[in-house]
Parts: structure tokens; sequence; C-alpha cells
């Protein structure tokens, strides 16, 4: 099965809570991410990581304004750039802000900084969608 980088990143994003979370209001979220690797000699380079915790980070902000019931499906990253490199057991602190997109269906834009100890490892844009959680018994029904 073939998947697009933004199922990827939604698969990868739902994986595992974040483990540390501070909402500065109902538009901004702060979190913070141990970073792991298979090799500890061996940097990361963060091309996912950074979408990753940017993409839960805003889950997490969604769960706590809307409460249970909701979703995220990220339609689009419109901006990446990545500064540097990781390594095992680097902290990675994202700092998203979120503004509706301007359409009726209720699309939002993150905007996401992430850093390791003050040092800037990624910028990015991505738009995203807020979803109702369907139960699995209504699918596929008339």
């Amino acid at each position: 099965m073939e998947m697009t980088i933004g199922a990827v990143i939604n698969r990868a994003a739902s994986d595992e809570a974040v483990p540390a979370v501070r909402f500065a209001s109902g538009t901004e979220v702060t979190s913070r991410t141990v970073v792991h690797s298979l090799d500890p000699t061996e940097p990361i380079y963060p091309g996912m990581l950074p979408l990753v915790a940017a993409r839960r980070a805003v889950a997490e902000l969604i769960g706590h304004t809307r409460g249970p019931g909701w979703h995220l499906e990220l339609r689009e990253v419109s901006a990446l750039r990545l500064f540097g490199p990781l390594n095992s057991g680097d902290l990675l602190t994202t700092r998203v802000t979120c503004e509706p997109a301007g359409r009726p269906d209720g699309e939002l834009v993150a905007i996401a900084r992430c850093t390791r100890a003050g040092t800037p490892i990624a910028n990015l844009t991505m738009r995203l969608a807020v979803v109702p959680d369907v139960t699995p018994t209504d699918w596929g029904r008339p």
C-alpha cells in the first residue's frame, strides 16, 4: 500500500503521546520530545521529527480546546526549513501557533519553531483539517 507523506506523518504522530505539553492559550502550544535513535553515536537529521512533533502538539491543543471526538489530518506542508541535526537524548522543543486558514471547512494553519537548547532545528508551516471522529460501527453502512 502506497502512503502519502501526510498519511505517514498522521500515523507517526498518533503512535505515541507527547511527553510534555504546555498550553499558552487556545491557539498556542509548546511540546517537548526526547529524541531517541537506534544508534546513539550517529546524529539524527530532523526531516520528519519536527513535522511529527508539530502535528502531535496541534493534536494535543485540539484535544485541550475541543475535547475528545476530534482528530487531525495533515493537508499540506507549505514550508519547511531545517537547520541542523539532533542527537539521541536531545530535548526537542516545539512551539506551535495555530490560526484559522480562512476556509469554510475549518482548516488550521500551524506555524512551528523547533529548537534544541535554544538552537534552531526547524521552522515549518502546515495546513491541517480538524475532523470529527467517526465510530467504526458507522463505516460502510448506508
